[in-house]
């Protein structure tokens, strides 16, 4: 039921003719205390995730894959810890 104090996180994303949007239709924005709209709602923080996914994983790999994972995690990992720390900083100005 949407009331005058619900918070909505749109989470979906359909390709429509008129672009990107959410799950939500657009009027219930003016019933709500609040929306996150899409784009621009979950995305950014589920790249954050999925990279700090990936940096556990390879982690896991180093500690079982030896000399040559190791050198290729030195350049690697430095790349995505920078991409995760970008993506965190443009999460919270969001």
């Amino acid at each position: 039921m949407v009331h005058s104090d619900l918070v909505i996180i749109d989470a979906g994303i359909n390709e429509t003719s008129n672009g990107i949007t959410g799950d939500v239709a657009p009027e219930v924005s003016n019933m709500v205390k609040a929306i996150r709209p899409v784009p621009g709602g979950v995305g950014t923080l589920t790249t954050v995730i999925l990279f700090e996914n990936l940096i556990k994983a390879m982690e896991l790999q180093i500690n079982l894959g030896g000399d040559r994972m190791k050198a290729f995690d030195q350049t690697f990992r430095s790349f995505l810890e920078e991409q995760v720390q970008a993506l965190r900083r443009q999460a919270a100005e969001v």
